[in-house]
């Protein structure tokens, strides 16, 4: 690359997700360096780091460029029990204050966080219109939103800069295939309303598209 498009060193959490896994490819497809942080024994460059154990490696972002964090529980997989609404909360929490003491123990930190979030920050509405500036709804998932956005916030600092990405659905084919099949029998029955265009589902096409 250029030195106006260097290679940069980019690790990443949730790498073997979905979206992590477009992403992983569209960097490595760019020319970059792409390091998966895995909760797994790492192999080669990967990062290792543990939930249940609250550890990360030593020195994990030491000469990192930049941070992608997407790990964390799924939210349409399962049924929402209380241990599972608490496990939704406590993978993105302390998730993130992990990467966050990791980002401010390094000696030569990343430039930028780009963590996850989602539109459930603002809370359900079937007629308003959100923007960045609107203040955090109410309900269990903008709890949630609002807790892993302010864990992200401590790696704010004149070295690193936070970037909090307030994400939709996001669906592959066989994944719509599979919303879409376990939604119909609830929409027949008038269990859920006909859904509006900006409902806030995005596409694997739509989140992976980028100026040319």
């Amino acid at each position: 690359m250029s030195d106006f498009n260097p290679v940069l060193r980019i690790a990443i959490t949730g790498a073997s997700g979905l979206v992590g896994t477009a992403l992983s490819a569209r960097l490595r497809d760019d020319g970059h360096d792409v390091i998966p942080v895995v909760r797994r024994r790492p192999t080669g460059s990967e990062i290792g780091w543990s939930l249940d154990e609250r550890r990360i490696e030593d020195g994990a972002f030491d000469g990192i460029d930049a941070v992608v964090h997407l790990a964390g529980a799924g939210i349409g997989s399962r049924r929402w029990t209380a241990s599972y609404k608490k496990k939704i909360l406590t993978s993105r929490t302390v998730g993130t204050t992990l990467i966050t003491d990791a980002i401010n123990a390094a000696k030569n930190p990343p430039s930028v966080l780009v963590s996850g979030s989602a539109i459930g920050f603002y809370g359900p509405s079937l007629t308003a219109t959100f923007s960045e500036p609107d203040p955090v709804g109410s309900g269990f998932l903008s709890e949630v939103c609002h807790a892993w956005e302010a864990a992200a916030a401590h790696a704010e600092s004149a070295d690193t800069r936070v970037v909090c990405v307030r994400s939709g659905i996001v669906l592959s084919g066989a994944a719509c295939r599979a919303c879409v099949g376990r939604v119909r029998p609830r929409s027949q029955n008038g269990a859920v309303r006909r859904g509006h265009r900006g409902c806030g589902v995005g596409r694997m096409g739509n989140v992976g598209w980028r100026r040319r």
